[in-house]
């Protein structure tokens, strides 16, 4: 396992402007290791200007403006597929709060962990594969994505698990 492999490419804040100047989503590009473990620590946050949820990288590095949004009571999923017009049965994984694959490390400060065990990419080919993840949440009934990404699963070197 190496949390390390868990790279972002996106320092710059959460969002970007459409051409209405309405916030949206900008994706993530995260890297993992076939058939390792991968961890994916994050923290959800709003923009107090604007009302948008999304997450923070840690160590918490919040832009001006931004809240830790409070996770009590809150369910949360990451969800990995192929592509992301698969529905979620066809998902690689789905990590969830109700299974304990995604927990809320502080769930006042809007931190959480998403751990995908590596079963889902033993079986991928000696080059790098493009996956879609998500991660939403849902609080106070409402349901909300908080980040979109691509995870990136690089080929292992080593075969050797035990």
């Amino acid at each position: 396992m190496s949390r390390r492999d868990d790279r972002d490419e996106d320092h710059e804040g959460c969002c970007e402007r459409r051409d209405d100047d309405r916030p949206r989503l900008r994706r993530r590009r995260v890297e993992m290791v076939r058939g390792d473990t991968w961890v994916h620590a994050f923290q959800v946050i709003s923009d107090v200007a604007t009302g948008l949820l999304y997450t923070a990288r840690l160590p918490n590095q919040m832009p001006p403006g931004a809240v830790p949004l409070n996770l009590t009571g809150a369910k949360v999923w990451l969800t990995v597929k192929r592509f992301a017009s698969d529905g979620d049965g066809l998902a690689l994984a789905q990590l969830t709060t109700t299974a304990g694959s995604v927990v809320l490390t502080t769930p006042l400060s809007g931190v959480a962990t998403a751990t995908m065990q590596p079963g889902p990419t033993l079986g991928f080919p000696d080059m790098d594969t493009e996956l879609a993840y998500d991660v939403q949440v849902l609080l106070a009934g409402a349901t909300t994505t908080v980040e979109l990404g691509t995870l990136v699963v690089r080929p292992d070197v080593t075969s050797a698990t035990s």
